[in-house]
C-alpha cells in the first residue's frame, strides 16, 4: 500500500491504546516502533505519514508542527 500523509489538529489522544483521532475524524494507530513526540496533546497540530494495514491507518512517522 502506498504511504499517505495527513496533517491536522489532534482531537483525542489515547496514549495507553496508542491511538489518536484528528478533528476531521481520521483515526491513526501508533505502533510501538514509532515514538510519541514531545508536546503531542489534544489541540496540537500534527503531521503524520501512515500506511493502511488490515483496515487501520498505521503511523510510520509522526511529528508535532509548530503553530
Amino acid at each position: 500500500m502506498p504511504q499517505q500523509e495527513v496533517q491536522g489538529t489532534v482531537k483525542n489522544l489515547d496514549a495507553s491504546r496508542r491511538t489518536l483521532t484528528l478533528e476531521d475524524g481520521t483515526q491513526l494507530t501508533i505502533p510501538p516502533a514509532v515514538q510519541l513526540p514531545g508536546g503531542i496533546k489534544e489541540g496540537a497540530i500534527v503531521k503524520a505519514s501512515f500506511e493502511e494495514r488490515s483496515g487501520q491507518n498505521v503511523v510510520t512517522s509522526l511529528e508535532v508542527q509548530q503553530p
